[in-house]
């Protein structure tokens, strides 16, 4: 089989588990996208629910503080009036208040001065005047208005033994104009039902539906569940994923329901649109491949054709296959044959790395000689620095070994022999570490001590060896604390001390401050 279909095959090898993958990956993001969209419904559809509850409660609660007037009690119906007025909740909301006997005494959709109905009492009026709290009702038709309400009914009780019936009703276009407000998306079918299930209102054709029941299988679900999801059909025959929400206490129900063929068009669309690309990029790189293959292919019959005449000892002529590892096979190529005919080139470039070689040593010993100057220098130095600490133990050892020496002096010449066999400990150690050394690397001992101790314990040890004999000395120290190592200071100070008595003629005055 030939390069161009193994390169084929190696493709389709490399492609199929993406495209698997890939459908795989657009499936999961189908499913997401719907899981997205119904909670965007029912987020909506609870907004929606609490918008009926408040605004339901609001007019329950304006119904309350218009129940508790006192122009009720003192019969001013007109100042009632326009409390009545400024306490509707909506220009689709109106209120009504009755005597015992079902005449109203105002009623706030009526002008000033325009006579009232002569009857307008529910059906359930005797019902309604018994009651002892705010009653909710569903849609009902109104009395007079003939048009679809909801009403809100307190009984109100005055001093003097007399009942009166407070209602504040809602127009159904009330609540159809809040299905308007909520602005959701047209496709969507919003509709609200009462407690009986009795359809309030409607997002599409709601002249035809409302005051007509609900779907009975989204009624029957509601009734099981406060809220939830379901598969249903609207009473216009059109498949939907009903989304509802249970209103607490109305027991209302809001439904939105989104079209099955909205909710998988989206999807389809794209999962469809992805398959084509999948096809079309598995079509491609098999193209692709066998393009691939047959350039590959030539390229390699040029090589083996240029490897057949360097073997005769001719120089190959390449044409770029533009392929980069060909390209870089074939200057190398070249670049051997190049190198066989170049051999005193060759043989030269091996005497210059001789030359470089040669230098390379000398250097070296250069070095060597360099690091044998600086042993010399440091055993130079050690005499240097043991000279000192050895005549101060000298000096010591004498005054301890003298009979009449006083018992501190000979206990000052004993501190003086343990201060300098640390500092000569100190520098042997030192010696030891000849690598440090020779680098110019000696480890400092750090510690907290106090200046005017040193100095006082190297002109005492210097003291005590006789080299002020020919000298007057005079030290005026001061309490100076520092951070350092004390045997490098005393070597400081003894070295400072030395050149002192070294270079001032004998007689004269050394004064330390």
């Amino acid at each position: 089989m030939k390069l161009k279909f193994h390169l084929a095959l190696l493709s389709i090898a490399t492609v199929a588990p993406l495209v698997t993958f890939s459908w795989m990956a657009l499936h999961d993001l189908r499913q997401s996208e719907q899981a997205a969209l119904h909670a965007r419904v029912f987020t909506a559809t609870r907004s929606l629910a609490n918008a009926v509850q408040s605004d339901v409660g609001r007019a329950e609660a304006a119904l309350r503080v218009l129940a508790a007037s006192s122009s009720l009690a003192t019969a001013r119906y007109d100042d009632f009036r326009m409390q009545a007025l400024a306490a509707r909740v909506a220009p689709e909301n109106w209120i009504v208040l009755m005597d015992s006997a079902g005449h109203q005494l105002v009623n706030t959709r009526l002008s000033p001065g325009e006579p009232f109905p002569a009857s307008g009492a529910p059906p359930n009026f005797g019902e309604l005047l018994s009651a002892t709290d705010v009653t909710i009702s569903g849609l009902v038709v109104g009395q007079i208005t003939k048009r679809p309400q909801i009403r809100l009914d307190v009984p109100i009780r005055l001093p003097d033994g007399q009942t009166l019936l407070l209602t504040s009703a809602l127009s159904a276009d009330y609540f159809q104009r809040l299905l308007t407000d909520a602005k959701l998306p047209s496709e969507w079918l919003v509709g609200v039902f009462d407690d009986k299930g009795i359809t309030v209102a409607r997002s599409h054709r709601a002249q035809e539906y409302v005051g007509k029941p609900g779907g009975k299988v989204l009624l029957e679900a509601a009734r099981r569940a406060s809220e939830g999801r379901l598969s249903t059909v609207s009473r216009e025959g059109i498949a939907l994923h009903d989304t509802f929400v249970t209103i607490p206490r109305l027991n209302w129900v809001i439904a939105n329901g989104v079209r099955a063929s909205d909710l998988e068009s989206a999807s389809l669309k794209a999962l469809r649109t992805a398959t084509l690309g999948m096809v079309i990029a598995v079509f491609g790189s098999f193209c692709i491949a066998l393009w691939l293959g047959a350039r590959l292919s030539r390229a390699f019959g040029q090589t083996a054709r240029a490897a057949a005449l360097m073997g005769r000892g001719e120089l190959p002529r390449f044409d770029k296959s533009h392929v980069e590892e060909f390209d870089l096979l074939q200057q190398q190529l070249e670049q051997v044959h190049a190198d066989l005919l170049d051999e005193r080139v060759a043989r030269q470039g091996v005497e210059e790395q001789r030359q470089a070689l040669l230098l390379s040593e000398q250097a070296a010993r250069q070095l060597a000689e360099q690091q044998n100057q600086s042993k010399d220098e440091f055993l130079a130095m050690l005499g240097h620095e043991l000279r000192n600490p050895l005549g101060a133990i000298r000096s010591a050892a004498t005054i301890a070994n003298t009979d009449r020496a006083k018992p501190e002096a000979r206990s000052f010449a004993l501190g003086v022999i343990a201060r300098q066999a640390d500092h000569l400990a100190r520098i042997i150690e030192d010696l030891l570490e000849v690598n440090r050394v020779l680098r110019g690397k000696i480890t400092l001992r750090l510690e907290h001590l106090d200046l005017a101790e040193v100095v006082q314990a190297v002109v005492a040890s210097t003291r005590t060896a006789g080299r002020f004999e020919r000298h007057e000395v005079q030290v005026s120290i001061a309490p100076a604390f520092v951070l350092g190592d004390r045997t490098r200071l005393e070597q400081v100070v003894s070295n400072l001390l030395s050149n002192a008595l070294k270079f001032t003629p004998e007689g004269a005055q050394s004064r330390w401050h």
